[in-house]
């Protein structure tokens, strides 16, 4: 297992796993990950040169009493079910 940055070439694998986890159902609803993932840092981990894990981070900004902080959000972890049989999830 290799964990690198998010690449484009990544994008059908990433598309993948979303649609086996659920959260996009359709080619229209996949199409939108690109945008997602373009504002995010995005790690994944690769499985016989194939992304089979994602998470990604999105810089943002949080107010607290009145005062801006700055912060990161884990905005989605995917794991496709290859990666799950080998602990990616976990990793």
């Amino acid at each position: 297992m290799q964990i690198r940055d998010y690449r484009q070439e990544d994008l059908a694998a990433v598309q993948r796993t979303w649609r086996e986890c659920g959260w996009v159902d359709d080619d229209d609803g996949a199409a939108h990950i690109e945008d997602f993932l373009a504002d995010a840092h995005t790690r994944v981990a690769v499985l016989d040169g194939e992304a089979e894990a994602a998470a990604a981070i999105h810089d943002g900004t949080l107010d607290h009493t009145g005062t801006s902080l700055p912060c990161a959000v884990v905005t989605a972890v995917t794991t496709s079910r290859v990666g799950r049989k080998q602990g990616l999830a976990r990793a």
